[in-house]
């Protein structure tokens, strides 16, 4: 449970340090969604087109309860690299993150964000290596390890902006640091990158999103 004790110290910190500004009187109404706002990431695309060991994608929905926003985000990625001696490794896997961010553009009337908050973050992949190796003397050596349904989870910081373009149609993104990573390492293959983390050499990473995003109304805001 200590992971869950983190993330509500960290929402309860961010929304300390929120209520501790000018406070404003607000009715019940207000913490009605005016909508459900989905996104897609546009990063995750772009680096994949640019990259030929990455694939996936990212997507989140998040919902505004005044200047409160419970956000989701969900993914996937793969990795593979190959040496030049014909070593490969490979590593997929889905992910998510939930948290909660905390707007400080609250009298904007068209609910544009600049926000803080924090996410609680939660992978299950998979990792194969098959490691070649050539000696004269020795001969060639040829070993593949495999890690199946392995798990990790961290925590993160965020910070971003959410802007309406047009009508339904909105941009942002969003800056994270991660860390706090607890793996689950039993296989046999140590574990060197994280779906939605990264790579495992640094006990702290930063990351970061650009998102596309249709806000789907539920009431118009005042």
């Amino acid at each position: 449970m200590r992971p869950f004790n983190n993330i509500l110290l960290i929402i309860l910190l961010t929304s300390h340090f929120a209520f501790s500004q000018k406070k404003d009187s607000v009715n019940a109404k207000a913490f009605i969604p005016t909508g459900i706002r989905l996104g897609y990431d546009l990063v995750s695309p772009g680096r994949a087109a640019l990259v030929n060991t990455f694939d996936g994608f990212e997507a989140s929905v998040d919902v505004d309860l005044y200047r409160y926003y419970p956000t989701v985000e969900i993914g996937n990625s793969a990795r593979s690299f190959a040496s030049v001696n014909g070593s490969t490794y490979t590593n997929t896997g889905d992910y998510w993150r939930a948290g909660v961010d905390v707007n400080f553009m609250k009298k904007d009337p068209e609910k544009n964000m600049f926000f803080l908050g924090a996410r609680y973050g939660r992978a299950t992949y998979d990792e194969e290596a098959t490691i070649i190796t050539s000696d004269p003397v020795w001969g060639s050596y040829n070993q593949t390890l495999q890690n199946e349904s392995l798990t990790a989870r961290w925590m993160e910081l965020t910070t971003g902006m959410r802007i309406k373009v047009w009508k339904i149609f909105w941009l942002g993104y969003t800056a994270r640091f991660k860390f706090s990573l607890k793996l689950d390492d039993s296989g046999d293959l140590l574990t060197t990158d994280v779906p939605g983390y990264g790579t495992t050499d640094r006990p702290t990473t930063w990351g970061f999103s650009y998102y596309a995003l249709v806000k789907l109304p539920i009431r118009k805001a005042k």
